[in-house]
């Protein structure tokens, strides 16, 4: 581990890359073994330090006051580890906290809500969400179209690019109304008539009825 982190210490092509050095050692061994690797890690190169699953509010404080590096602690509802609010965190020295799957259980928790009204008939949350204009914002919807018009062609070079796609379709259609004419009787005009053309192989008694593909010819 600290030649990996040593690597990319020694490699990084932004000097503003933040290299977190991360242990689970405290899951497998014990808190020493965790603190140990994190002094381990620091020397290295590390900018700072996740030590996984401290277990109580003491465990987190001396891990906090352990080292003078910027430290991560991960807020998992349900997990081993006290769930604490940042400013809580803060106190013994974290930096950065991540609550990373909170977002993603209330928003499952707000989908299956409105699912489970539809499957009984109801739409009792409409105007209960976000607006969908406030929605747009959130998204950065104007931004994303902004980005698509740059690269969007000119309308003038959409109507070119439609007309040589026009073509292309033409080219691809003449072998097939050149091979649809010759099978005409001598002197009969080619029609304007859909050509219908069955695909019957491998077609055998009470099976469905063959598929049928449609050319118009002109």
């Amino acid at each position: 581990m600290e030649a990996n982190i040593r690597a990319a210490a020694e490699n990084r092509f932004n000097p503003e890359t933040f290299i977190i050095a991360r242990t689970d050692a405290r899951e497998v061994f014990d808190l020493d073994e965790a603190l140990r690797r994190g002094e381990r890690y620091i020397r290295a190169g590390a900018d700072g330090l996740f030590i996984e699953a401290p277990v109580n509010v003491d465990e987190l404080e001396r891990i906090g006051r352990a080292f003078d590096v910027p430290q991560l602690a991960n807020m998992l509802e349900g997990g081993r580890t006290p769930f604490l609010t940042p400013a809580d965190l803060e106190q013994p020295g974290f930096r950065l906290a991540i609550y990373g799957i909170s977002l993603l259980t209330h928003a499952a928790q707000a989908m299956q809500r409105v699912l489970t009204g539809l499957a009984h008939g109801k739409i009792d949350f409409a105007g209960k969400g976000v607006g969908f204009e406030e929605y747009k914002s959130i998204v950065g919807f104007e931004h994303w179209a902004a980005l698509e018009g740059k690269y969007q062609p000119p309308p003038a070079r959409l109507a070119d690019s439609k007309q040589i796609q026009t073509q292309s379709v033409a080219s691809l259609m003449y072998p097939f109304r050149r091979k649809a004419e010759s099978a005409l009787p001598f002197g009969t005009a080619a029609s304007s008539q859909p050509i219908t053309i069955t695909t019957a192989s491998n077609h055998r008694a009470n099976s469905p009825p063959p598929r049928k593909a449609v050319l118009l010819a002109s």
